[in-house]
């Protein structure tokens, strides 16, 4: 019990001698004889009781204080590349383009509107300036390979990033991926997803 843990002045590991209860979430104690716990540091967590060790966050997360019992991910438009990290970095180290495609991001994998995102170019190019004459990327997320294509223009295939004029005319070229002369389900849903225009700008940043 607590009172002879006390008087022989060792307790099982994770406990702390003066009180012999086990430590609690977001604190530890080392070894078997430590008089307190411990609160975790910045960047770890710990969400057991009578632990020995905390844990590091793991890479998409961070722990912003001390003493904490879980691990938070880092919000979209932020990233961690580390484990152990107390802070998630915006995604503007980049480019003020640059985003994430979620939450819990271990990268800056997506561009915000008027941009489509290239995967194939080193940083800091990966997010391309949308061409608004051809181009549909009126919102955040485009990446080359789900790029839509206006009516009247088409591209060879999801990893082209080259847009041509419809040799055939605007008809043959419904717009978003479809190739000209396509016909099915793919022009006719594109054709109501590129109905609405881009609202970015063409110009560089």
């Amino acid at each position: 019990g607590p009172r002879a843990c006390r008087r022989a002045g060792r307790c099982a590991g994770g406990s702390a001698s003066q009180l012999a209860t086990p430590c609690s979430a977001g604190s530890y104690a080392e070894g078997s004889n430590n008089p307190t716990c411990i609160p975790c540091a910045a960047g770890t967590f710990q969400d057991q009781v009578g632990q020995t060790e905390c844990r590091n966050a793991t890479p998409g997360h961070a722990v912003p204080v001390a003493g904490q019992p879980q691990q938070t991910q880092c919000s979209t438009g932020l990233f961690n590349t580390n484990a152990g990290s107390s802070q998630c970095t915006k995604c503007d180290i980049h480019d003020t383009f640059y985003t994430t495609s979620g939450a819990g991001s271990t990268e800056c994998d997506a561009c915000l509107e008027s941009r489509y995102y290239d995967a194939t170019n080193p940083d800091p190019l990966k997010c391309v300036p949308c061409d608004n004459e051809t181009m549909v990327c009126d919102q955040t997320g485009v990446s080359l390979q789900n790029l839509f294509v206006r009516q009247g223009f088409w591209r060879l295939n999801p990893d082209s990033a080259k847009v041509e004029e419809c040799p055939m005319g605007e008809r043959a070229c419904p717009g978003g991926r479809a190739s000209p002369g396509a016909s099915g389900s793919t022009g006719a849903s594109s054709t109501k997803s590129v109905s609405a225009g881009a609202s970015g700008t063409t110009s560089g940043a």
